[in-house]
């Protein structure tokens, strides 16, 4: 660098959160004053205490756009490094290529040049120096004085570069992501990050993404075996059920008997190891839970009480295998929908040490009644209400004032609980079959919550909960899902039915003391 160099001696602030691009941006401009932060908070010290000739900036480095309206407040000339280019349709073009926020070797000359105009002035405060139109100024004029628009444009500039850098990774932890990236983890994964984004009690955990699984299939070559397989099979409509059940089992082996690509097994590994690690608990519990990217309530397989990383990863292999279960198969050929579909996420949330679970409607799912809250609930893991084969407690909450308006106590004969094995039905003990397994307290929190969770999502919603028997109350209540809930379509009552309701009605009415006069009374009109 020659020492007419307008560079000279000037105090220059380099933010970014590689240690090895502030190195080389040093070595660039050797005749200046450098300045290095690796974070935020060193940054902001920086640039409240100093008075710059140009700060450089990476957009996607430690927060910073907060960062640029520092600068901007403090009227130092600011360069935004980016592998992305300004104008929409080579930003499109940079997500399309997987580009991420760094600054590429061949540019460091052109830093050196723009920092040289930068320094010389000429009326322009913002510049960005990008990978695709090489070198574009940022004038004042573009946004002029109005952060607004500039806080609206990094802001869906960001976003959409976090999403392509999600896209990339194997696993994601619950705080990562949120609803709009259900077509990347599946749906029950997109929504626990909502929930964990809304501030509810979600069990910790982390999703594996739909690409991983894909990765999966194709490294392990069970993409190819499954595609021959089902190329011999020929016509899928109208086989029958046995037909299902043999091709359901031929794909689900061909898919769990394929060892984890080491990268894959080494992600899922850390990841786990880390969220045990931030639990406490060597190889704790976890549940190894299907997301698609569709609702389909009971149509793919979960796994209860996994411990160890051997079983989860086996367990992740069943649950991407399950797309493939006879009732699977069946719905798509059903559906006209293609046979070999349904990839699917995979959530692994902590396992709750459940006393009780259950589940809860904002909405009467039979009547469509609105101004109530159903919450039904048994001893256990939730498997013992959403199975419907036992006698359960049932609660029914007005959702205006959260008082209980009907409690129902269910002689509950067994309920499904955690076993050194997984889980499994189990006999209720006799003292605490025709007990509520849950609190009036307990009741009105999770009515509370689900009113949160339907004013938040626009819409009635069917959530699943537990509370934990470790905890006091109300840190011992965790949701595990919430999505949209279905009514069953209203149909008009015939005859039989309006008699029977007469009858109910007539008869809820009568003073046993004075039934005969009380029977001659009641009119049935239809």
């Amino acid at each position: 660098m020659s020492t007419g160099s307008p560079l000279k001696n000037k105090l220059i602030l380099v933010v970014d959160d590689e240690p090895d691009i502030l190195d080389s941006v040093e070595e660039l401009l050797d005749i200046c004053t450098v300045h290095k932060a690796v974070d935020y908070s060193t940054a902001v010290q920086f640039l409240s205490s100093n008075n710059y000739d140009a700060v450089v900036l990476d957009i996607m480095g430690v927060n910073g756009f907060e960062l640029l309206k520092i600068s901007d407040l403090r009227g130092f000339p600011t360069v935004m490094l980016t592998a992305h280019a300004m104008t929409p349709e080579a930003l499109k073009k940079s997500i399309e290529l997987g580009a991420i926020s760094f600054l590429p070797k061949e540019l460091m000359l052109e830093l050196k040049e723009l920092l040289e105009d930068v320094v010389l002035g000429g009326g322009k405060r913002l510049w960005w120096l990008n990978s695709f139109d090489r070198l574009t100024p940022f004038f004042d004029d573009r946004f002029g004085a109005d952060w607004k628009e500039k806080d609206k444009f990094f802001k869906d500039f960001e976003q959409s570069l976090q999403k392509t850098k999600i896209k990339k990774n194997l696993c994601l932890w619950f705080e990562e992501i949120g609803t709009e990236y259900n077509d990347i983890v599946g749906k029950k994964c997109a929504n626990l990050g909502e929930m964990t984004r809304m501030g509810v009690p979600v069990p910790p955990g982390f999703v594996i993404s739909i690409d991983t699984y894909r990765r999966f299939i194709r490294e392990t070559g069970a993409s190819e075996e499954i595609l021959r397989y089902a190329k011999d099979l020929g016509e899928f409509k109208g086989k029958g059920i046995a037909e299902f059940e043999k091709i359901s089992k031929t794909i689900r082996s061909i898919i769990e008997a394929k060892d984890m690509p080491p990268d894959i097994k080494n992600a899922i590994t850390v990841y786990y190891s880390d969220l045990c690690e931030k639990a406490g608990l060597p190889d704790m519990a976890v549940s190894v839970r299907s997301a698609g990217t569709a609702s389909r309530p009971g149509m793919f397989e979960t796994f209860l009480n996994v411990s160890g990383i051997d079983d989860v990863l086996d367990k992740i292999k069943m649950v991407w295998s399950s797309a493939y279960t006879p009732r699977a198969i069946a719905f798509r050929v059903n559906k006209d929908l293609p046979v070999l579909g349904d990839e699917l996420g995979v959530a692994i949330p902590k396992m709750v040490n459940a006393r009780a679970s259950g589940i809860g409607f904002t909405v009467n799912p039979v009547n469509g009644d609105a101004s109530k809250i159903i919450i039904e609930s048994n001893w256990g893991l939730g498997e013992g209400v959403v199975s419907g084969t036992e006698s359960i407690d049932g609660f029914v909450v007005d959702k205006e004032t959260l008082e209980i308006i009907t409690k129902h106590v269910g002689k509950k004969e067994k309920c499904v609980m955690n076993t050194e094995t997984g889980a499994e039905w189990t006999e209720v003990p006799e003292n605490m079959k025709s007990l509520a397994s849950i609190s009036d307290e307990e009741i009105k929190e999770i009515a509370k919550i689900a009113k949160f969770l339907e004013e938040t999502a626009g819409c009635a919603q069917d959530m699943e909960w537990a509370i934990d028997k470790d905890l006091p109350f109300p840190q011992n209540i965790f949701y595990l899902q919430t999505r949209a809930a279905k009514v069953a379509a209203k149909k008009s009552a015939s005859v039989t039915d309006q008699l029977a309701q007469k009858l109910v009605t007539g008869f809820q009415q009568i003073d046993l003391s004075t039934a005969k006069k009380k029977l001659k009374n009641i009119q049935f009109r239809f």
